[in-house]
C-alpha cells in the first residue's frame, strides 16, 4: 500500500511541478499577486464553514431568526478574512539571494530578503524547503527583512533548486495564502574533504610512480637571505664563505616551498571509489592553495593547466564537483 502511495504522490508532485513552471516560472526576484498566489481555508476554516452550514439549515428549518443571524455573521467574518488574508500575503515581494557554495555533508542555507508595503504589520510567513520549515515573524519596524533557511545535505554537483514554498495564516487561521517560488540561481555543492598525502607529479605525462610528496618541505633554490645558524640547520646550507671570513657560523635562508609546482591526478586515488577520490583532490587543492602553489589538475578527459589564486580554486572545485556531469564553469556565475 505504501509504495503505490508513494508513486502517486512522485506522480502529482511531478505533474504539479510541470503545471507550476508553466505559471510560475523561475525568477530570482518575485512579487507576489494573483498570478502566483493561492488561498484556501485551512482546517480551522472549513471546520467553520461547516458548522455556518449548520447553522443556517438549523436556523432555516426553526425559522430561528437569532441562528440565522449567527450563521450571517461568521459567513460576513469569513469574507472579511479572506479579504485580508489575500492583501496582507500580496503586499511582500521576495528575492533570493545567492546560495554559497559548501561542500558536501555540510549545511546549506535558503537566503532570501522579504520586503514588504506595511499595509498590514504583525503576522508571520512560513517558509518551506527540502523538508524543513520555518517561521519568519514580520518585523514592524522594517520594510524588509532578511531570512535564512536551513537546508538539507545534498551531494556533490550543480543542483537546481527545488520550489520554495511560502505560506500564512493571517487573519484568524481562517484562510491559508501560499506560494510555491522557484529562484534561477543553482546550489553548487563541493565533494567532501578527505585527507591524503599530496602526489605533485612534476610534469603531465611523467610516471605515475615519479612523484613529490608536497608534505615534505622542499627548499628551492630562491635565496631568502643569511642569518644565524641553528641546530636543527642541515650542514649544507652553512655559509662557509661566511665562516672562512671570521664571521661565525651563518646559514644561507632558503625560501620554503618557492616554486613549488606540479599536478595532482585523480587516477592516483580512484581504485575504484570515484567519490573518495573526488574527496581526496578537494582537500588536496585546498592545501596547495593556501601553500601559494602552482598546481593543475589532471580528471583524465578535463585537465586544468597549473596556476594560483582563489579563482584557480574555485574553478578546481567547480570541475571536481561536476566530474562526470556537462556543465561549463561559466554556469556556476549564477552562485556569484
Amino acid at each position: 500500500m505504501k509504495p503505490a502511495l508513494s508513486r502517486l504522490k512522485s506522480v502529482y508532485i511531478k505533474r504539479r511541478n510541470q503545471w507550476l513552471s508553466k505559471r510560475i516560472p523561475a525568477e530570482n526576484s518575485f512579487d507576489l499577486d494573483l498570478g502566483n498566489t493561492f488561498i484556501l481555508p485551512s482546517s480551522f476554516g472549513w471546520a467553520m464553514i461547516a458548522i455556518v452550514v449548520f447553522l443556517f439549515i438549523l436556523g432555516t428549518n426553526y425559522q430561528n431568526n437569532i441562528v440565522l443571524g449567527m450563521s450571517y455573521f461568521f459567513i460576513a467574518l469569513g469574507l472579511l478574512s479572506l479579504f485580508h488574508s489575500y492583501v496582507y500575503f500580496t503586499q511582500h515581494s521576495v528575492q533570493f539571494l545567492p546560495f554559497e557554495p559548501e561542500f558536501e555533508n555540510r549545511e546549506l542555507r535558503l537566503n532570501c530578503i522579504i520586503s514588504s508595503t506595511q499595509k498590514y504589520t504583525g503576522g508571520e510567513i512560513l517558509i518551506s524547503a527540502y523538508g524543513q520549515t520555518q517561521r519568519f515573524a514580520t518585523d514592524l519596524m522594517k520594510n524588509s527583512q532578511t531570512c535564512s533557511l536551513p537546508l538539507i545535505n545534498l551531494p556533490r554537483g550543480l543542483h537546481d533548486c527545488e520550489r520554495i514554498k511560502f505560506e500564512t495564516l493571517y487573519a484568524f487561521g481562517l484562510f491559508r495564502c501560499w506560494s510555491y517560488l522557484k529562484p534561477k540561481h543553482q546550489l553548487l555543492v563541493y565533494p567532501g574533504i578527505q585527507k591524503a598525502p599530496i602526489k605533485l607529479h612534476r610534469h603531465l605525462d611523467e610516471d605515475d610512480s615519479e612523484h613529490d610528496n608536497v608534505n615534505n618541505k622542499v627548499a628551492s633554490d630562491n635565496l631568502q637571505g643569511i642569518r644565524n645558524f641553528v641546530e636543527t640547520d642541515p650542514l649544507h646550507h652553512v655559509s662557509w664563505k661566511h665562516v672562512a671570513k671570521g664571521q661565525g657560523l651563518l646559514t644561507k635562508d632558503f625560501a620554503q616551498n618557492a616554486g613549488v609546482s606540479g599536478w595532482v591526478r585523480l587516477s592516483d586515488y580512484q581504485n575504484g571509489d570515484i567519490e573518495n577520490a573526488l574527496r581526496i583532490l578537494s582537500y588536496q587543492v585546498q592545501q596547495l592553495y593556501k601553500e601559494n602553489a602552482e598546481f593543475g589538475i589532471d580528471l583524465g578527459v578535463t585537465k586544468i593547466l597549473p596556476q594560483t589564486g582563489f579563482d584557480h580554486l574555485q574553478k578546481c572545485l567547480f570541475r571536481l564537483a561536476t566530474y562526470g556531469e556537462p556543465p561549463t564553469f561559466e554556469k556556476s556565475k549564477l552562485n556569484a
